[in-house]
């Protein structure tokens, strides 16, 4: 499902670079890494492969490369908000501020990388 809104995909990328460049290499290999900025320095692209690192010692949750998107983000931020139980209050509002004001500005590695798992496996898996 592509993103329309060129300001909401912008912040789903800046999310995803910030994970791919410092919040999941703790359990991930990345490989095909690219970004694409517009005239006015907006993320307009973003795309990547990802692996577990030892996928060997964890339970069949990921086998293989699978794609990083931005719509990979939009998935992972929506199951954050959605999900009151799993996620903390201060989390979830903090990464619902940053979506409405379209600024990945308090969006750090850590709570890259906690997007990124969710979008991916469902829910936060590495800690």
């Amino acid at each position: 499902m592509t993103i329309a809104n060129k300001e909401l995909k912008s912040f789903y990328c800046d999310v995803l670079v910030t994970a791919i460049e410092s919040g999941i290499g703790y359990w991930a290999d990345v490989k095909d890494y690219d970004w694409k900025e517009d005239n006015d320095g907006n993320m307009i692209a973003v795309s990547a492969m990802v692996k577990l690192t030892n996928e060997d010692d964890e339970e069949d949750i990921l086998k293989g490369w699978h794609p990083l998107t931005p719509e990979l983000v939009r998935t992972g931020i929506a199951r954050i908000l959605r999900e009151k139980e799993s996620y903390g209050k201060e989390f979830r509002a903090m990464v619902y501020a940053d979506k409405q004001d379209r600024d990945a500005c308090n969006i750090d590695a850590n709570d890259a990388d906690v997007i990124v798992q969710v979008g991916l496996f469902g829910k936060e898996i590495f800690a």
